[in-house]
């Protein structure tokens, strides 16, 4: 895993405002556990709102269509109609 400046700059701060407002001992496995559960909470509500975006803005496709396209691609034959 390559981990950024930015990425360890988050961590720090993320992790100095854990062991501030916990009481009792933290351990760095339970710090970097919790980061990472967050980072991906952030990362699929990011990728919800891309969604909800995308949609607004009128960029989507029928499940008919998706659903020609993947059978197409792994050979499976066109739904009846």
């Amino acid at each position: 895993m390559t981990i950024s400046q930015s990425d360890l700059d988050n961590f720090y701060c993320f992790a100095t405002n854990q062991l501030a407002s916990t009481e009792g001992e933290v351990s760095f496995d339970e710090l970097v556990s919790t980061w990472r559960a967050q980072q991906v909470d952030a990362e699929t509500l990011e990728s919800i709102r891309r969604g909800v975006a995308d949609a607004d803005a009128g960029r989507t496709r029928s499940v008919a269509d998706v659903d020609a396209k993947i059978r197409s691609e792994l050979g499976f034959p066109a739904r009846r109609q």
